[in-house]
């Protein structure tokens, strides 16, 4: 997300937990799982979470359907590899977040941000800007790293990114 005018604002937040199925129990095939508001940290009135969710040890490929609870929710595919990270703004609402899975697996969700009607962050499509394996986007490397310039638009002066590291 990036800085706009209109839009939803991001209330950036210290990382929670908001679930673990290692402790519950699996998800599993014709069962919902929710995770209510409070355990998202979100209050009253937020519309979005920015959440990492990370697969564990599922019996076999499935997908992986997260959203608002009683709302329009996403089909994720998932393969049988025993990590898999999933990143994004997910859509919550009052009601909280709902999961179901299409093959028993474990879900730990983590939270890092809340997206509230107030300070205009906007919604961009995923754009990788920079990848370090093929320096091609003209970062400039200083004693602190790389230095990545980010086309967003003009005016913007904050946003929310994600880094992904592999070896």
């Amino acid at each position: 997300g990036v800085q706009s005018a209109t839009g939803l604002g991001l209330l950036p937040s210290n990382p929670r937990r908001a679930l673990d199925t290692r402790f519950t129990g699996a998800l599993t095939p014709g069962t919902t799982r929710t995770v209510s508001a409070v355990a998202l940290g979100a209050p009253a009135g937020t519309r979005a979470v920015t959440a990492t969710l990370t697969l564990l040890s599922p019996e076999a490929a499935g997908v992986l359907r997260v959203g608002p609870c009683g709302g329009l929710q996403w089909a994720v595919p998932f393969t049988s590899a025993a990590t898999q990270v999933i990143s994004g703004i997910v859509r919550t609402f009052d009601s909280g977040m709902c999961l179901s899975s299409t093959a028993p697996v474990h879900v730990l969700v983590d939270v890092s941000g809340l997206w509230l009607d107030d300070t205009g962050m906007i919604a961009v499509g995923p754009t990788r800007w920079y990848d370090s394996r093929t320096d091609t986007e003209g970062g400039v490397v200083d004693t602190l790293g790389t230095i990545v310039r980010l086309p967003v638009p003009s005016g913007s002066d904050k946003a929310q990114t994600q880094a992904s590291f592999s070896s």
